[in-house]
């Protein structure tokens, strides 16, 4: 049976994972690789009239990928988690985080077909940026199952104040 609620509260869930994960991933790499990425950014402005410095730059964009990694983690997470509701019980494994990491992993190269080749080269951040979106599908496939469970048996509250209480 296909429910959609479970798999977008598992998907938010997972993406806002995603999203967090990435967001540390992309500061840490942008403060050890700095200088690199501020050459890299001179030799692209110094062929424009750019009122803005490398630096300036650089800060901003240090300041607003943790936002855009939220952002798009969210978003992502939502989509498979849509994806995940529909076609979860259409793949032949047992295991909901497996299938959750196998959703991830198809998304992931769609999403990222172009850095297979950074990939290939021992690439650090597209490497844990793989990394993540695993672990994200594993969440996604664990919270939903996890959501998807009946409780067994469900107790009044006021009986469950008076087991408690007898004890």
């Amino acid at each position: 049976m296909i429910d959609l609620k479970i798999g977008l509260k598992a998907g938010f869930l997972s993406g806002i994972f995603y999203g967090l994960l990435t967001a540390v991933i992309t500061y840490v790499f942008f403060s050890i690789n700095k200088e690199s990425i501020i050459n890299a950014i001179n030799a692209t402005l110094s062929s424009q009239n750019s009122t803005i410095s490398a630096s300036e730059l650089y800060e901003t964009v240090l300041r607003l990928s943790p936002i855009m990694n939220i952002t798009v983690g969210i978003t992502g997470g939502l989509m498979l988690g849509i994806i995940y509701s529909v076609i979860h019980e259409r793949i032949p494994l047992k295991s909901y985080f497996i299938k959750g990491v196998l959703i991830s992993l198809i998304a992931w190269f769609i999403t990222n077909w172009s850095n297979i080749a950074f990939l290939l080269n021992g690439d650090y951040y597209t490497i844990f940026g793989l990394i993540a979106a695993l672990i994200s599908g594993g969440l996604l496939g664990f919270l939903y199952r996890q959501f998807s469970l009946k409780p067994l048996v469900t107790l009044p509250s006021s009986e469950v104040q008076k087991s408690s209480n007898e004890k």
